[in-house]
């Protein structure tokens, strides 16, 4: 199980000694690690078609904002997309607040493990910084 392009990212993460599972949902296979920082625990997704499409790096739903703190969420969610020109803050239908990083499709196949990676701990710091501004939006 695994596509080329999981294989190469899920080879990065065994040599950085990195907990991770690769899992299929349907056509798409995805690499899943979980990470613990000082503000925020949150689990990352990896996901990959086997095309010449790119590799998306997600964490879906790390905080929730009740339906009276939306106008709040929204606000943050669109500072923070300001303040990281990566990373794609959203906020669903239910209030989940989410994270996705595309990876481009230029970057060779023998550097998309590597730089997947990089992006996968970019973006869990990311969170980790911003956790605080999220729980202050959600409980103030």
């Amino acid at each position: 199980m695994g596509s080329p392009k999981i294989q190469l990212i899920k080879k990065e993460f065994e040599k950085a000694e990195l907990k991770h599972q690769v899992q299929q949902s349907g056509p798409l296979d995805f690499l899943e690690a979980g990470f613990t920082g000082d503000n925020a625990s949150v689990i990352i997704r990896v996901y990959a078609v086997d095309n010449d499409r790119g590799v998306i790096v997600m964490s879906e739903d790390f905080a929730k904002f009740p339906g009276a703190k939306l106008e709040a969420g929204y606000k943050l969610t669109n500072q923070l997309n300001c303040d990281y020109k990566f990373v794609k803050f959203t906020i669903d239908n239910d209030g989940g607040l989410s994270t996705q990083w595309d990876l481009p499709d230029f970057v060779p196949s023998e550097l998309v493990g590597k730089v997947a990676m990089e992006i996968v701990l970019t973006m869990f710091k990311i969170i980790d910084d911003t956790y605080p501004q999220v729980m202050k939006a959600i409980w103030a």
